[in-house]
């Protein structure tokens, strides 16, 4: 035999009885992703960390765009929501900010551009009947 066996051990739970998994807490806080290693009595991780500057700054520069492309999206769809709510004279307003964020969005790639001209496309046709 060249070694003990590998035995799967759980995870330790803290004192309020939630376990301590810090590969979900390394995601929900740093916003980075972290593989297991196995074999502990405690669970590690194992972060990838870009040896190349380059890839640093790529890996910087990700997640920037990730928080600022989360920032477009929720606010085109709150836009999304005011427009579906709003009745009269407020649709028809609600409508042009809607699509003023839809292009932009479609722009930058947030959002597919067809994806982009379909939901201007129901908006419109939403908003022309609450103006009747």
């Amino acid at each position: 035999m060249l070694g003990a066996p590998k035995v799967k051990r759980p995870v330790r739970a803290s004192q309020n009885g939630l376990s301590l998994d810090v590969a979900a807490l390394e995601v929900y806080f740093f916003g980075f992703r972290s593989r297991r290693i196995s074999g502990a009595d405690f669970p590690m991780t194992e972060v990838a960390v870009p040896r190349i500057k380059s890839a640093a700054k790529r890996m910087r520069q990700g997640r920037a765009r990730t928080v600022q492309n989360r920032t477009h999206r929720s606010a085109l769809r709150t836009a999304l929501r005011k427009v579906r709510a709003a009745t009269g004279a407020e649709a028809v307003t609600a409508y042009a900010e809607a699509v003023k964020l839809l292009d932009r969005a479609a722009q930058k790639n947030i959002v597919h551009k067809n994806a982009a001209a379909r939901q201007k496309s129901r908006l419109a046709k939403l908003v022309g009947t609450k103006a009747k």
